[in-house]
């Protein structure tokens, strides 16, 4: 319950009632950046390849889920 409560709070913040106006008003949070934190976990920090002078480094991408 407590997750809930702050994730609210959060979300409080970001609306204001301005005064002598009957409405809301949002910020429009183009400053704020939201990571998800499962790609992080997806890869190993640190992977090492052992490569021939001729070959490139491989293609690497995140498998999709669904």
């Amino acid at each position: 319950m407590e997750h809930k409560e702050h994730r609210l709070r959060y979300c409080l913040m970001h609306v204001h009632r301005p005064i002598g106006v009957s409405g809301f008003k949002m910020d429009h949070m183009y400053d704020v950046v939201h990571i998800d934190e499962k790609l992080f976990n997806m890869y190993k920090g640190v992977t090492r390849y052992y490569l021939a002078p001729d070959e490139g480094l491989p293609y690497r991408s995140t498998p999709n889920k669904r």
